[in-house]
Order: C-alpha cells, then sequence, then structure tokens
C-alpha cells in the first residue's frame, strides 16, 4: 500500500467540489479524519463493494449521538450511539477506502482496492493480536479464582487511534542510527506508517478505575516472497508513558 495508510490521515489538499469526503468539518474526535461517504468519486466509473467488515477489536464504550451510514467514520468504525453490550470496530468499506485514497491524491487501480482493504485489515487484526500479547503477559490481573488463567483474553478495548506516519518514534529512530552503524545487521529503511492506539484496561476491581494506555505500532515493508505477494512487518509495543510499561519493555527486551 502507499507510505501512510489513508484511512488514518487528514488532509487538507482536497477542494469540496472535487473530494469524496462529504463534510470536510465533521472529523471523527477518535481518529481525526473527516468522514468518508460511499458514494462514487468523481471520475469513477466502477462501483466498489459498499459493505464494510466487522473487526475482532472491541470497541469502548461510547456515549457519543449515532453517525448516520452516509456519514459513518471511515476507518475504522461508523460511530454508533450508548449501547449496553460489547461492540467492536468496523473497517471501511472499499468504496470508502477508494475515496480516502482520491482525497489523498493517490493514483490507485479499482480493481486493486478490495485486495489493500483484505490487507489493510488483516493487518489490524494482527495488531491487536500482538496488544494482547503484551496485556496476557504484562498486564492481566492475577488470577481471583482457581478457574482463571493467567492466559484469559485481558478486557480491554480499543477506544481511539491516530495515524503519525511523518513521526518517527524514537524505537525507529535508533534502528535506523544502527542500521548507519551496522548495515549488516539492521536496516536504515524507515517504517512506511506509524499509529498510536489507545486502549482502555476495565477496572480490576472496585477500588479501581478503567485506565487508558497508548500503544506505538511502526509498520514496515519487506520484499516480496517467493510468490511475489507484498511482506509487511508491524513492531508493537507499550508507550513508555508510565513505569509499569518501562518495566514491561524493560522485560520483554531481556527475554
Amino acid at each position: 500500500p502507499p507510505a501512510g495508510c489513508p484511512m488514518h490521515q487528514a488532509s487538507n489538499d482536497a477542494s469540496p467540489s472535487t473530494s469524496p469526503v462529504s463534510n470536510q468539518s465533521d472529523v471523527n474526535p477518535r481518529n481525526n479524519m473527516p468522514s468518508l461517504s460511499q458514494d462514487l468519486a468523481p471520475g469513477q466509473t466502477t462501483p466498489l463493494p459498499l459493505e464494510r467488515t466487522r473487526s475482532s477489536i472491541p470497541r469502548t464504550f461510547s456515549d457519543a449521538p449515532a453517525t448516520t451510514h452516509e456519514s459513518a467514520s471511515a476507518c475504522p468504525i461508523a460511530h454508533s450511539g450508548p449501547s449496553d453490550t460489547k461492540d467492536t470496530w468496523v473497517y471501511p468499506s472499499p468504496q470508502q477506502f477508494y475515496n480516502a485514497l482520491v482525497r489523498k491524491g493517490w493514483e490507485t487501480p479499482v480493481n486493486a482496492i478490495p485486495v489493500m482493504v483484505d490487507i489493510h485489515n488483516w493487518m489490524n487484526e494482527a495488531v491487536w493480536q500482538e496488544v494482547l500479547r503484551w496485556e496476557r503477559r504484562y498486564f492481566n490481573p492475577k488470577p481471583s479464582t482457581s478457574a482463571a488463567s493467567s492466559e484469559d483474553t485481558p478486557e480491554i478495548s480499543l477506544a481511539r487511534f491516530q495515524g503519525r506516519p511523518q513521526d518517527l518514534s524514537p524505537k525507529a529512530r535508533y534502528h535506523m542510527l544502527l542500521g548507519r552503524i551496522f548495515p549488516s545487521l539492521y536496516s536504515e529503511v524507515p517504517p512506511f506508517d506509524r499509529h498510536d492506539w489507545m486502549v482502555r484496561r476495565e477496572s480490576w476491581g472496585p477500588q479501581e478505575q478503567d485506565r487508558l494506555h497508548r500503544y506505538v505500532i511502526d509498520y514496515y515493508s519487506a520484499a516480496d516472497d517467493e510468490n511475489g505477494n507484498p511482506v509487511f512487518h508491524f513492531d508493537v509495543r507499550p508507550a513508555i508513558d508510565d513505569l509499569d510499561s518501562l518495566a514491561a519493555r524493560l522485560h520483554e527486551w531481556a527475554r
């Protein structure tokens, strides 16, 4: 995919007369993205599917008002109203994904969009599994019953996220420096994208409150595999915003 996920970047370079964005001022606070419509982009002759795939990523409860299908947030979910039940984020439709590319000025064949959406969704699912791995290993509360297990899925959800493709993380800068010094051991190629995910840990007891914790994800591209398929790597870790996260990072480094 192009450098930087188009679904996670704000843009002011598209005029209202040519942009498929329905309302540039209608910005979703969860991802700083203007809402994208399901309409055909200007000049588009081949329609793309409008169906959106529901992810496995739990969504943090929100009491914000619902949005309509047409003005739903492009990535990754339509913002629904209050609910007493668990919900998950929803990925953009191929048409919304294409509209985001058009808005950024990226020329992409329409027939390539479904595959790009599949890759986009797969990568988000894989990143979430890495978040769960960190949470199980370092942040999951001790089992309170004999039936509980440290491998149980933590009670966490994704509250919001932000694409920061122009901001290199400290770890990415460090690896690039090592690549210049030890080119045979490290690569100095920068990540093509960066996301910051805010994860909410549900309260572990009556005296505790839900807490938001930031994860940093660096996305790297690699050489195609033997079948010509694209290969991606991502580095997922908790941001060092508190002592617990620092301790987890040190333990992981020492493994």
